[in-house]
């Protein structure tokens, strides 16, 4: 069966420089990544990484582009609006203080990057999202919601 599918499969055996340079690649890869996902609340821009990987600017724009498939801004507002949306979820903190602490500028620049990235804005988001509706309950009073659970089920 294994013969089978590699004969109908196409693949090549990588030399070890080849395969070397993919491990090279994947190991920058991760490193830029893991650099944004950490600093994404900081002033970041294609220039301060470039220098921390030792690329000019334009070589580290084109090797962002063509290996993350997306350019290095659209990738850090998709980040940094990944955040917003969880805060925007989970806690009460006004706008200003969301944008700020997701690395954006201004309530303008969240607003254009969650709308790019969710098709709505963040207040609208928040609105439709809210976490107001949850109830805490006391050890007995979940006790007592799980036993009428078990009742009404057996």
């Amino acid at each position: 069966l294994l013969d089978r599918l590699l004969s109908i499969s196409e693949y090549s055996i990588l030399s070890s420089s080849e395969q070397n340079k993919l491990m090279d690649l994947q190991e920058r890869m991760e490193r830029i990544s893991s650099y944004i996902h950490e600093n994404y609340d900081h002033k970041i821009s294609l220039e301060m990484i470039a220098s921390h990987e030792g690329l000019s600017r334009t070589y580290f724009s084109h090797f962002f582009k063509s290996n993350f498939g997306i350019n290095f801004n659209e990738y850090l507002n998709k980040i940094r609006s990944e955040k917003a949306r969880t805060l925007l979820s989970s806690s009460k903190d006004n706008l200003l203080n969301i944008a700020y602490m997701c690395g954006f500028s201004d309530i303008r620049t969240l607003n254009t990057a969650f709308v790019k990235s969710y098709g709505v804005l963040p207040k609208d988001f928040r609105k439709n999202n809210k976490i107001d509706n949850q109830v805490f309950y006391s050890d007995r009073g979940s006790l007592d919601i799980l036993q009428y659970y078990l009742e009404k089920q057996f």
